[in-house]
């Protein structure tokens, strides 16, 4: 079967979604023919094949003035650079407010020109389109609308519709709310299958009056890293390294009473590895024990959270509509974990159940102390996946796969 998988940034930095749904082109490139769509992240970065998976690239003026900028400050660190960034995020800004989704909406059309391009090439069978904002699944649904024939598959992690932050920026909140209410609802009925995450799952089906099969839940799913124990030349170190590696964001996932506690915690080393808005905020945390980086390519990631890593950290998020998805491959690790949690979540129960790991609340006294004992707790310590696995069978990947394999061939 040919599939053409629409989703966010893939390569060679990984967008949330991208991410998540990585986890199923693995498995679907053993059995077909897989081309994914996505922004590209560098300027004129030509397509390109990896281990068999052909990556295609869409791309804008502002994308690619984004792409050359992010390069460039890395590369030269200039003010310059920052400057033109800072005038590229404030047109997004400013045009925010007249283009509908979002200002990412030159994303849909482009998405369906590539699917046309593709379709030209080789016919498509199906499409999965994966989003946190409901781009990939417009240029989907556009391309659908005259390619009836073509299976179509919505993975959705992120809120839309639901979601307060959509309307920031706004002007006339309600009619907005009303018209991307009956956008999201068109997507779902003209897809031929919706996938939720457990959260969105329960929202979207009250909300849109959706009804299975026709609708599925997947819960994230584990990562079957190959676990190691713990170098015990670690073990003598009296300064442990803990690890934040994602997105941060003020509203939504808040890293500021984690980096509270942690600036008090003298036994641990704190690397974050970060992107979003919250950089102002970390600037006034950062000491000799807490150092900010940019957010890492996929492979470096993986590589520092597996094999640098003493202890791994989440930041939650505020809203219940969704949880972080990088919890899971932080819990796949085996090692070492502590959880600041808003609400209690799925990742706070899971925590809970996990043997090496810690909640931290809002309103927890001594949180400190509390880390300082769990770090002499957990020292070297570090569970195989297999164990892992055990105590979350239901995260496991198999069952969905089958799942997914069923929608697609039916």
């Amino acid at each position: 079967m040919n599939i053409a998988l629409v989703t966010g940034p893939y390569y060679p930095h990984m967008s949330p979604e991208s991410n998540c749904i990585d986890k199923f082109i693995q498995e679907l490139k053993k059995r077909h023919q897989v081309r994914v769509i996505c922004p590209s992240s560098i300027p004129g970065e030509p397509n390109v094949e990896l281990q068999g998976l052909n990556v295609y690239y869409i791309s804008d003026f502002w994308n690619d003035l984004r792409g050359l900028c992010n390069r460039r400050i890395i590369d030269e660190k200039g003010f310059f650079w920052k400057l033109v960034l800072f005038f590229v995020r404030l047109h997004g800004l400013i045009i925010s407010p007249f283009v509908y989704p979002s200002r990412n909406s030159w994303k849909i059309e482009k998405y369906k020109r590539r699917l046309m391009q593709l379709n030209d090439l080789k016919k498509i069978d199906a499409i999965i389109s994966v989003a946190g904002l409901p781009c990939a699944h417009l240029g989907a649904l556009r391309y659908k609308e005259e390619h009836p024939e073509t299976k179509w598959i919505t993975y959705t992690f992120d809120p839309f519709s639901a979601s307060p932050d959509t309307y920031n920026s706004l002007f006339f909140r309600d009619k907005r709310k009303r018209k991307n209410r009956a956008v999201e609802k068109r997507i779902y009925e003209n897809a031929d299958y919706n996938i939720f995450t457990p959260e969105l799952y329960v929202v979207n089906k009250d909300l849109f009056n959706l009804t299975s099969p026709k609708i599925r839940c997947f819960p994230y799913v584990l990562s079957p890293f190959p676990s190691q124990k713990k170098n015990e030349k670690r073990c003598d170190e009296s300064q442990l390294k803990a690890i934040y590696a994602g997105a941060l964001n003020k509203k939504v996932r808040n890293p500021q009473r984690m980096l509270e506690i942690m600036k008090e915690v003298d036994c641990l080393e704190v690397d974050l590895y970060v992107a979003g808005n919250c950089k102002k905020l970390i600037k006034r945390f950062e000491c000799e024990h807490i150092k900010a980086n940019s957010l890492l390519p996929r492979t470096d990631y993986l590589y520092m959270i597996n094999n640098e890593a003493d202890i791994l950290i989440n930041v939650g998020n505020s809203t219940a509509l969704m949880t972080p998805s990088k919890f899971l491959e932080l819990l796949s690790t085996g090692l070492p974990l502590i959880n600041f949690y808003v609400i209690e979540d799925t990742t706070f129960y899971m925590t809970e159940k996990y043997p090496l790991g810690l909640n931290i609340g809002p309103k927890v006294e001594n949180a400190n102390h509390m880390i300082e004992d769990f770090c002499k707790m957990t020292k070297g310590k570090r569970l195989s996946f297999e164990e892992v696995a055990d105590l979350f069978p239901a995260n496991l990947i198999h069952n969905q796969l089958n799942e997914l394999e069923d929608m697609l061939e039916n």
